[in-house]
């Protein structure tokens, strides 16, 4: 009998299926029974807790081989999870070839920026909840010209209103706590988001808005 998971806050796809012991949440998120959950989450990296999401029952394989005989079993490893950040300045100019450094789950990660902007890092468990992040302007220091706190798992659908703000903050469009609340200054950086995208500047975040804050910060 399926089991029905209700999402937490900080939980990824992956994470639930290692907690139900799949490989990956690739064949939950595309099991028949999860159609309405698609529907509501098209990126399988982004969900939001409350979420209800069918865990399939998982399926018994059976091998047949000869006895007195050698047999080789080849077991997937389980996907590992990937830190994935953008970084760039408030112009959307990425700062190519800085060093930045991850520190996570009692382990410190050394990466350059690429070309896009884009620093990627394999975490070594998967299930870390959060981290500093620091980025080093100047290669002749051993001090970090700008220092990040980092939750993992803890971004939202765009969908979703917190989802939204934490964009916006993440942007330079400051829209304070991701709360889901709209007030005065969420509508202000949402104000500043549409101002500088060429967007009708009316501080409500409509598909339209939504659609560009997912393209501007990729998903």
């Amino acid at each position: 009998m399926a089991t029905v998971h209700t999402v937490q806050q900080g939980e990824t796809l992956n994470r639930i299926a290692r907690q139900y012991k799949f490989i990956s949440g690739e064949k939950i998120y595309n099991h028949e029974d999860n159609a309405e959950f698609r529907e509501l989450r098209n990126d399988p990296n982004v969900i939001y807790p409350g979420d209800q999401i069918n865990i399939p029952d998982k399926e018994d394989k059976v091998v047949w081989g000869s006895t007195n005989q050698t047999h080789v079993f080849r077991v997937k490893r389980p996907v590992i999870e990937t830190f994935r950040v953008r970084i760039q300045n408030k112009s959307g100019k990425p700062w190519v070839g800085k060093r930045v450094t991850l520190t996570v789950g009692g382990q410190s990660f050394d990466a350059p920026i690429s070309g896009d902007g884009i620093v990627s890092i394999d975490l070594p468990n998967g299930d870390e909840s959060g981290g500093e992040l620091n980025v080093f302007m100047n290669s002749n220091s051993d001090q970090p010209t700008h220092t990040f706190e980092v939750q993992l798992g803890h971004l939202d659908p765009v969908q979703e209103l917190s989802g939204v703000q934490a964009r916006c903050n993440l942007l330079g469009f400051e829209c304070g706590v991701a709360d889901g609340i709209m007030g005065r200054k969420t509508r202000a950086g949402v104000k500043e988001f549409q101002a500088a995208h060429g967007l009708d500047v009316d501080g409500v975040p409509g598909p339209m808005t939504k659609g560009k804050l997912e393209e501007v910060y990729g998903c």
